[in-house]
């Protein structure tokens, strides 16, 4: 052991006649270069430590194939490259730390089930891609930190059949789609899934509890479609400026609810912009003049925004009613006044 001392430059290639070799710790010194190949040869290292060491380049794909090592700490240093095919056979591995490098690249499938990793942070790289499913089969896994990487997708249901996971750590990654519910997600907390920015949940509860916003169903009824412009058409009906609309004419008035047309979303649902006919939108009012049509889109803008507040999902952002009343007669007069 050398941890915690001065040492510079390279650590020296020669581990070749070292083969009774079971434990090295180079930790927190001041050290540069590669991690030398000849460590592949110590087949009796159970454990290796290299954290804080300044080390650059790849991690040798042989490291994962020495058949005893069962610790490795890699951690904060300036390495770099993909994982290496052979991270997916992880063997006898019960705790992996490669956080706070320059590595990149997508996380390789696990091949087999594996019941001995205990712990993997891969945390503070540049890992892209998605979470691999077969993850599921570290069985053991206790901790999984992959914060503060570029991760991408959706969260793998199959995360939730990991019955040992206690500790998950997502923050700080690019994933979207539903927040899971049983296993680890059960007891989450917002922290661990922080700038994730499209996650959502459906219970609202949970929502405000991570601090997500809330998901919007995707079924294929017309009742959730409908509660997308509950309240924009809403607000229309009171002011007595349109007719009653059918659901096909709102889907043809959003162009099928295109995303290009979502204007924000609430906690009961998301506002789109609807372009309906002359005859409606105009109420009676066939001339094309452009700055009666912009006065119109400077009104309908404003109701949005209304119905947009008494959506929003914390109670200091909605207004009262007395408030969003008065705001809906000024924008009935803003109307009147066309």
């Amino acid at each position: 052991m050398v941890n915690d001392n001065q040492f510079s430059g390279e650590i020296p290639d020669i581990f070749s006649n070292l083969t009774r070799l079971y434990q090295l710790y180079m930790g927190n010194n001041q050290l540069s270069g590669r991690i030398p190949m000849s460590l592949a040869t110590c087949q009796q290292l159970k454990k290796l430590g290299l954290a804080h060491s300044g080390l650059n380049g790849s991690i040798p794909k042989q490291i994962f194939e020495l058949p005893n090592l069962y610790f490795l700490q890699l951690a904060n240093n300036s390495l770099i490259g993909s994982l290496p095919d052979r991270f997916g056979d992880l063997r006898q591995l019960e705790v992996m730390d490669i956080s706070g490098n320059q590595l990149s690249g997508n996380i390789p499938n696990i091949s087999q089930r594996f019941s001995s990793l205990l712990s993997l942070n891969i945390a503070r790289n540049k890992i892209t891609g998605s979470i691999p499913k077969s993850l599921e089969n570290l069985a053991a896994l206790y901790s999984l930190d992959l914060s503060s990487n570029n991760l991408s997708g959706q969260i793998p249901k199959e995360l939730e059949n990991l019955h040992a996971l206690q500790v998950l750590n997502l923050s700080f990654n690019s994933l979207e789609g539903e927040v899971l519910k049983n296993g680890v997600f059960a007891n989450i907390s917002w922290d661990s899934l922080q700038g994730n920015y499209r996650l959502c949940a459906f219970d609202h509860v949970a929502a405000e509890r991570l601090k997500v916003t809330t998901c919007v169903s995707k079924r294929k009824s017309n009742s959730p479609l409908v509660l997308k412009v509950t309240i924009p058409i809403s607000a229309f009906i009171v002011l007595g400026l349109l007719p009653r609309l059918s659901y096909s004419e709102i889907q043809l008035a959003t162009n099928g609810f295109a995303t290009k047309n979502l204007i924000g979303k609430g906690a009961f649902g998301s506002v789109y912009r609807a372009v309906f006919n002359t005859d409606v939108s105009s109420k009676n009012k066939n001339n094309n003049n452009n700055n009666i049509a912009l006065r119109v889109e400077e009104c309908v803008a404003e109701m949005v925004r209304v119905g947009l507040s008494c959506a929003a999902s914390s109670s200091k952002d909605r207004f009262i009613i007395r408030e969003a009343l008065s705001k809906l007669q000024e924008i009935k007069r803003c109307f009147i006044g066309l």
